[in-house]
């Protein structure tokens, strides 16, 4: 009898044994699965960032560089000639092909949950693109040369925020995304934090330069040239966009707050 009534018990015992031999596994899997998202991650930044400075390497030391190389033979002479004129284009074209490396990181991106450095992507990939039509229009002046030099910031900066994650998350152990990714939906590569920080360089940024714009000329004045007006209409364009993004990380942050605050109740 004893036997008998020992069995029922030892049967429940294995059982649970099982049970929690399962959720270790589980568990395990899990810790597993985790450590390969997060050497896939890494390896992801890594990447991307030697792609980010092969462009500011070539941004910054041959096309700005002969930008400026060109726009001191016409300060010396006045003008081009026909092989400077030639040697313009060329880079215009040199400017194109850049653009669309950056244009093929954003493509890279855009499933990341990386709003903001897609708008930064997108921003520097429009200062290049401005660049190249000015080039290919032999203009090397002071506008062009602004222009490539901000897509030649906007690239460190965003270099700079993928250093900051990195170093994040070694000193975290390896924690992963971290810093909200909104929703439960899928973590963003880099902390929500960063992407604020950077948020907040880009629209003292677009300040300055707006600020800037409006002391140089009267935008409301009629015979504003070409180049002028699109900078003014590509800086509007941008703080509506950015704006936008704002809105954007507001409502995220607010539904994590009431989500965290609906916690504990639940529970």
């Amino acid at each position: 009898k004893n036997l008998e009534q020992g069995e029922p018990q030892e049967a429940e015992q294995d059982a649970e044994e099982a049970l929690k031999d399962l959720e270790e596994a589980k568990r395990d899997l899990e810790d597993q699965l985790e450590e390969l998202r997060r050497q896939a991650e890494e390896e992801k930044i890594v990447q991307l960032q030697q792609e980010l400075r092969k462009i500011i390497d070539a941004q910054e030391g041959v096309i700005n560089k002969a930008t400026r190389d060109l726009d001191a033979a016409r300060g010396k002479k006045g003008a081009l000639n026909r092989e400077e004129v030639i040697r313009a284009k060329a880079l215009g074209k040199a400017q194109e092909d850049l653009g669309r490396s950056v244009d093929e990181i954003r493509r890279k991106l855009k499933e990341s949950n990386v709003d903001v450095f897609l708008y930064v992507l997108t921003s520097a990939g429009g200062d290049m693109a401005e660049a190249a039509v000015a080039l290919k229009d032999a203009e090397t002046g002071v506008r062009t040369q602004e222009v490539q030099a901000d897509a030649v910031r906007k690239l460190k900066d965003l270099m700079e925020a993928f250093e900051i994650k990195r170093k994040q998350a070694k000193k975290e152990g390896g924690g992963g995304g971290g810093g909200g990714g909104g929703g439960g939906g899928k973590p963003p590569l880099v902390p929500d934090l960063v992407q604020l920080n950077m948020m907040k360089k880009i629209q003292e940024d677009l300040y300055r330069k707006t600020q800037g714009a409006r002391r140089g000329y009267d935008a409301g004045r009629e015979d504003l040239s070409p180049g002028e007006k699109a900078l003014l209409q590509r800086l509007s364009d941008e703080q509506g966009k950015l704006g936008t993004l704002m809105r954007t990380f507001v409502e995220k942050f607010e539904a994590q707050k009431k989500q965290q605050e609906r916690g504990p109740k639940d529970e």
